[in-house]
């Protein structure tokens, strides 16, 4: 549950969520500007494969994150 709207973009960038309900009307960032904002990376990614790119990772970058992205691709990486 965030306060406001600024509040639910952070708690997006936490975790991820198969459902948010999102009030438009909300202080310090509305709801229609937070939900612009969290579907960014969506967009973003979206793009890149539209140009050809095998995949995205948005940021902050994490060896987690690139891992993950890696093994999906079936990519090998030496340990050196």
């Amino acid at each position: 549950m965030a306060e406001n709207g600024k509040q639910a973009l952070y708690e997006t960038s936490k975790s991820t969520f198969d459902l948010i309900l999102m009030d438009i009307m909300m202080p310090e960032m509305d709801g229609f500007e937070a939900s612009k904002k969290i579907r960014k990376p969506e967009e973003e990614k979206d793009q890149c494969l539209a140009a050809g790119m095998d995949s995205f990772i948005e940021k902050p970058l994490t060896k987690k994150k690139l891992t993950m992205q890696l093994e999906q691709l079936n990519i090998k990486v030496s340990a050196s």
